[in-house]
């Protein structure tokens, strides 16, 4: 006996088409009586010269016309969904490396800054609006008091003058120079003045610790 007739020999086989159903349904396909009898006579799915049906005929029926109970797919339409989803999952895979690649290059070309590098800058531009609102209040205290002598019909004159300074602040806050942060400055103190203890001890002045010689940079 050759080969072949060795295989179809142990091969399983089905005497009829209801074996075959069974046989199909206990291994996930999709089918029933009333389908299985429509296929053979329509010659989807033969038995043998002998009549009987062999399971490497059954098993090709099942994977050209028959779809799966747990997907509800034909072995074709699976095979052309896995397809289309390894084709979109290489696609977003393209597309975030041809972003991830346009960021490196907007890097490279000094589009981006890193976080900490902002954050530190941001921080630089707030004490630099903090030491001027501090500066003014400390050093133009006195001058506040002249320009008013006083006198409450010179309100706007004070509300004028406020005003110029807080718009120098904000350009000098708003600008993409580089700063350098000046010290608070002594406030004038008249000669009642003298001989008062400074308590405070600038404790609200919270710059960094590196001032020198009266400027510190950040």
């Amino acid at each position: 006996m050759t080969d072949a007739s060795d295989q179809i020999a142990t091969a399983q086989t089905f005497p009829n088409i209801l074996a075959v159903v069974d046989y199909l349904r206990a291994y996930g396909w999709k089918v029933g009586k009333s389908i299985a009898y429509q296929h053979r006579n329509d010659g989807k799915i033969k038995p043998r010269e002998d009549g009987i049906f062999y399971q490497k005929d059954v098993d090709k029926y099942a994977r050209t016309f028959l779809r799966r109970h747990d997907t509800g797919m034909t072995i074709s339409a699976e095979y052309e969904s896995v397809q289309q989803e390894k084709s979109r999952a290489e696609a977003d895979k393209l597309k975030a490396q041809a972003e991830h690649w346009q960021i490196k290059t907007a890097i490279a070309r000094g589009l981006y800054v890193e976080k900490d590098q902002f954050e530190r800058e941001l921080a630089r531009r707030a004490a630099v609006f903090k030491a001027d609102i501090e500066n003014f209040i400390r050093a133009q205290a006195v001058g506040i008091i002249s320009l008013v002598s006083g006198d409450g019909t010179k309100a706007p004159d004070l509300i004028e003058h406020m005003l110029d300074q807080a718009e120098s602040w904000l350009n000098r806050y708003s600008s993409t120079e580089e700063f350098t942060v000046p010290l608070p400055q002594p406030t004038t103190m008249s000669d009642d003045d003298e001989g008062i203890e400074d308590d405070d001890d600038d404790d609200d002045y919270d710059l960094m610790e590196t001032q020198k010689e009266g400027v510190a940079e950040i």
